[in-house]
């Protein structure tokens, strides 16, 4: 299942996903441009379906792209990738025509920045929540999540979800608000790796953020959010 995705406006196939691999049970990094360029990245960790909280996080610096779990690199590899053109983020699935991947587990803080996350900030960033329970990471104030360049993060806090628009709320301060969605049950809220968190049944759940031009990747950018699922 994918945790995160980014949607193609001209195909049915995902821009960006960072999520549970297509096999195995490792995590899988994705990127591809409107010219068909892809990379596809598994994680050298692997056994990560183990009902525990886990951290996992995506950066693309230039050409490279490397995998973070748990605040330690986890695989890298090089590729020169476009411009890519995307309709909406997708929070707990991809969705295409033919096929649709969803998450069945719980998602927690997913964030993006537009730069890469150098090895030391990705390991603070698993590092600085502590035993800190139902407050984001704060440096000063809130405000300071803006001057650390985030352009979307969503605590995943509220008390429940009902598919009303915006009502997951960015916290980043872009105003990049989502909206549970579902064909029959949404997705809603319970207990986070930190306060509380999205729980997705992997049937048809996901969280859809519109699309701007601050949350497009065509550059340099990091993806990271917590997560648990069991194994399958």
């Amino acid at each position: 299942g994918r945790m995160y995705a980014e949607g193609s406006t001209s195909t049915d196939t995902p821009i960006v996903f960072l999520g549970y691999g297509f096999l195995g049970t490792e995590i899988r990094f994705y990127a591809r441009d409107d010219g068909g360029t892809s990379v596809s990245l598994a994680s050298t960790v692997t056994g990560l379906n183990d009902n525990k909280w886990h951290h996992a996080v995506g950066v693309r610096d230039g050409s490279s792209f490397t995998i973070y779990i748990d605040g330690v690199s986890a695989g890298s590899t090089t590729a020169t990738i476009g411009t890519t053109t995307v309709s909406k983020i997708s929070l707990g699935a991809h969705q295409r025509a033919a096929v649709a991947a969803y998450f069945n587990g719980f998602l927690d803080e997913p964030k993006i920045y537009p730069y890469a996350r150098s090895a030391a900030q990705v390991k603070a960033d698993y590092a600085s929540r502590g035993s800190t329970s139902g407050v984001s990471a704060k440096i000063g104030n809130e405000s300071a999540y803006l001057s650390n360049g985030l352009v979307g993060y969503w605590k995943m806090d509220e008390a429940s979800w009902a598919g009303a628009a915006g009502e997951v709320l960015d916290a980043s301060g872009a105003g990049n608000n989502g909206v549970a969605a579902s064909s029959a049950t949404k997705p809603t809220t319970g207990v986070g790796k930190f306060g509380n968190g999205g729980v997705f049944d992997g049937t048809d759940d996901t969280v859809d953020v519109s699309d701007n031009s601050g949350l497009r990747n065509n550059g340099d950018f990091s993806i990271g959010f917590w997560y648990k699922m069991g194994s399958f």
